[in-house]
């Protein structure tokens, strides 16, 4: 973008707005406020990572619960079931990946 100025936390040649360099000090700064956005980024998607993981959980055991009392009363009347099936299969073998990603993640801390 034509214009718009950027840095290099890694640089040592900052220039402020008048075209000085900046001293030691200012660059240290600078580094301190790109490592603590950085941390709070980190913690913000974690956060975020973590809520949309508790949905998703939950979405799939009221599907999982769903199908599953859907599969039992279609075997019971003898209806077609393999839909039903496949349904609670697919939810369980989603809620098991969430509970591997969550204790790989568990673990990693």
């Amino acid at each position: 973008m034509p214009g718009a100025h950027s840095y290099d936390a890694g640089s040592e040649d900052f220039d402020d707005a008048d075209g000085e360099p900046l001293s030691p000090e200012q660059v240290e700064e600078l580094r301190r406020y790109e490592e603590e956005r950085e941390a709070k980024r980190i913690r913000r998607d974690t956060r975020s990572w973590k809520a949309v993981g508790w949905v998703v959980a939950a979405a799939l055991l009221v599907l999982l619960y769903d199908s599953s009392g859907a599969l039992l009363t279609a075997l019971d009347d003898d209806r077609p079931w393999a839909g039903h099936a496949a349904t609670a299969g697919c939810a369980t073998l989603g809620l098991l990946a969430l509970l591997a990603l969550a204790l790989r993640a568990w673990r990693r801390r």
